[in-house]
């Protein structure tokens, strides 16, 4: 959603020919959320930043739409009295000793926008952490590139294991990513269907979440501001920013503009496949290999993997589900007196800690096991929808395999016909190269005039942002936008929204997606 300009001259400013560019980048080197400390202000320090958001890639194509890498910044910045090399004495090591390891993992946050007269007026660009810093001199010219991505990178570098969820919309699941994952700012729309079974097994929270998106056939990905954000399918014929134009792209504001036509992104038919789930009746998921020794006073934590994914798993019982014996002829109470087992169940394996409360005898436990209800994969099914545009000449099939969250012929019913009439008919992608617009976000929509590059008369094209790059090399503001004209994106150009539309309204009777 395109930012706020209230307040400012943006609107006007961002196209004047000789606009002056105000810069601000900021640094939490304590990573302590404070970014008001006077050495965490680098701008005087910075020489260029480019910065690069996407949910276009031309090598994943229309397709993958959304399913991109990470936002990116890269920051050059005057490094000549050494002070952000870490091994320098009295440098930003001295001061924030947690740098002096090297410049990782460290928040960073930048603002772009213009001079309004001799007031500077900003708005984020980017908001993420610095990945690493390469140093580098020339004949006595110190720099540092500062290489960052944005706050995904929490997601990245984090890795989880789930009970497994029965019944989540791909919202819930990416919301209960990012809390474990301590990403604490996002913006979900309502997933559009309830996914059966879903669990993590030691597994990539950013995948998970990208997995859970496309699932309902929607996107997911970081702002500008830092903020996550899952956009589900139907997010550019809803959300007001993307059916109003946020900004108009003209001969007064244009340097160069591209137009092709993507052929390569047209396909004949689209499969997609499922495969269901369903619960078994009760079994063993898991037997011990062998007698499990705990010594006096101690605890053994056992690590068990199941033959089958389990919805349900039993915490073992005493004397049913495993013995225990010592050496002494007594028998091994139950509870702080002998011996506790506390289970933590996952959807693929669980921990199973075992506190022997003995003084003096060694417990062994035989028999142990872990009883639950598995769930059974059906056979993968797929469903196959065709084009009905009649515009692609032979066979050319886009299949949508391997994505484990979609489990139903309802989920495939919706992914399908939206990926068939996006790519059943050649899109036009085009690239508009102009000085940097502070406000306008992924998926925001634009208006390229006909009067762009000549002043021949034509048609307005309105298109959304599925691609934002800017570079500030050289003191002016560059920024390339790409752009997916808005006309053949979807089938109908209007839908019935619940809570907005009423019955029979002219234009948003069609019920799809």
């Amino acid at each position: 959603m395109a930012q706020a300009t209230a307040g400012t001259q943006l609107a006007t400013t961002w196209a004047q020919p000789h606009a002056r560019v105000a810069t601000s980048v900021r640094v939490d080197w304590n990573r302590d959320g404070d970014w008001s400390d006077p050495y965490e202000d680098i701008t005087p320090r910075v020489i260029s930043v480019t910065i690069r958001h996407q949910l276009y890639d031309q090598l994943s194509g229309l397709p993958l739409l959304g399913q991109v890498q990470p936002s990116s910044a890269e920051i050059v910045v005057a490094n000549d009295d050494r002070w952000l090399s870490v091994n320098r004495a009295g440098g930003v090591a001295s001061i924030y000793p947690g740098v002096a390891a090297g410049l990782y993992r460290i928040p960073i946050r930048v603002e772009l926008g213009y001079y309004a007269g001799t007031t500077a007026e900003r708005l984020v660009q980017f908001v993420g952490e610095i990945e690493g810093g390469e140093a580098s001199e020339l004949y006595g010219q110190g720099t540092i590139t500062l290489s960052c991505v944005d706050n995904s990178i929490r997601l990245l570098q984090y890795k989880r294991s789930t009970p497994v969820r029965v019944g989540w919309r791909a919202d819930e699941l990416i919301e209960e990513a990012l809390v474990a994952g301590g990403v604490t700012a996002y913006e979900l729309d309502t997933g559009m269907t309830r996914i059966p079974y879903a669990w993590s097994d030691d597994e990539n929270a950013y995948e998970e979440c990208r997995l859970a998106a496309a699932a309902d056939g929607g996107m997911f990905y970081f702002g500008k501001d830092g903020k996550a954000l899952f956009r589900r399918m139907t997010a550019p014929i809803e959300r007001g920013h993307s059916r109003t134009v946020q900004a108009t792209l003209d001969q007064g504001n244009t340097r160069e503009l591209t137009d092709s036509i993507a052929w390569r992104d047209v396909y004949s038919s689209v499969i997609v496949e499922w495969a269901g789930r369903y619960q078994a009746p009760i079994t063993d998921l898991w037997t011990a290999p062998r007698a499990i020794e705990i010594p006096p006073g101690k605890t053994v934590t056992e690590e068990a993997r199941y033959r089958y994914p389990a919805a349900t798993v039993y915490a073992p019982v005493y004397g049913y589900d495993y013995h225990a014996m010592t050496m002494a002829p007594a028998a091994v109470p139950y509870g702080t007196g002998g011996l506790t087992v506390q289970t933590t169940a996952y959807g693929q394996r669980a921990r199973i800690a075992m506190t022997n409360h003995c003084t003096v005898n060694t417990i062994y436990v035989s028999d142990l096991r872990l009883r639950g209800l598995p769930l059974v994969g059906d056979e993968a099914q797929e469903q196959r929808w065709e084009q009905t545009a009649g515009l692609v000449p032979g066979e050319k099939t886009y299949a949508l395999r391997g994505n484990p969250l979609i489990q139903t012929a309802d989920q495939a019913g919706r992914v399908g016909p939206y990926l068939r009439d996006r790519l059943q008919r050649p899109q036009r992608l085009l690239t508009w190269s102009g000085p940097g617009i502070p406000w306008v976000e992924l998926l925001d929509r634009v208006r390229v005039s006909h009067r762009t590059m000549t002043p021949n008369p034509g048609v307005d094209l309105e298109a959304y942002v599925v691609g934002i790059e800017m570079d500030t090399s050289g003191g002016a503001w560059a920024q390339t936008l790409t752009l997916l004209p808005a006309t053949g994106c979807f089938a109908y150009s209007d839908y019935f929204r619940v809570g907005v539309s009423h019955y029979a309204d002219s234009g948003s009777d069609r019920l799809g997606y």
